[in-house]
């Protein structure tokens, strides 16, 4: 499914990334296609909040360790 974001008071079509936390335990994100470029941020960013949500801890050091080149 791919959702378009529409600003209905000025009848536009919002082009773009955009993320809503319903602050629920739901999480909805939208980005430009093919959006690869920002899937591995949106993903450390979206687990910290799930990890708050569930009172959980997030290992950001094995995050960045094992899925970024930060650590050469």
């Amino acid at each position: 499914v791919r959702p378009q974001v529409l600003n209905k008071k000025e009848q536009k079509l919002m082009l773009g990334e955009a993320s809503i936390n319903t602050g629920e335990g739901i999480l909805f994100n939208m980005t430009p296609s093919p959006g690869a470029t920002s899937c591995l941020g949106n993903a450390q960013r979206d687990v910290k909040l799930v990890c708050d949500y569930l009172n959980l801890t997030f290992d950001e050091e094995k995050f960045t360790e094992e899925l970024t080149d930060d650590n050469k």
